[in-house]
């Protein structure tokens, strides 16, 4: 029981922390292009190829994992293919 709550505290805690990265980053363009419309400040972000926070954590959480499952340590590839797996299931729209 302890554990499934602090599960669930580090999951909110890691989409909180992604939201308030994201609210930085829309209120950034706000104010730089003086704008209050969400579809401008997406399509800003888009020309100016500045990813979603979301998908930096989800392009750096994939490099991170195709380097460690290609480690031939010991201590590493005994988690290869819970990294193989993940990698599989991340999906990026951003160029790398």
């Amino acid at each position: 029981m302890f554990f499934e709550f602090l599960v669930f505290c580090a999951w909110f805690w890691k989409v909180l922390s992604i939201q308030v990265l994201n609210y930085v980053l829309h209120t950034s363009f706000r104010k730089i292009f003086r704008t209050r419309s969400t579809d401008v400040v997406l399509h800003c972000m888009h020309m100016f190829n500045c990813p979603e926070a979301e998908d930096v954590v989800l392009n750096r959480k994939r490099k991170f994992l195709i380097k460690y499952a290609s480690l031939d340590n010991l201590i590493c590839s005994v988690c290869q293919n819970f990294a193989n797996s993940v990698t599989a299931a991340v999906s990026v729209v951003w160029p790398a």
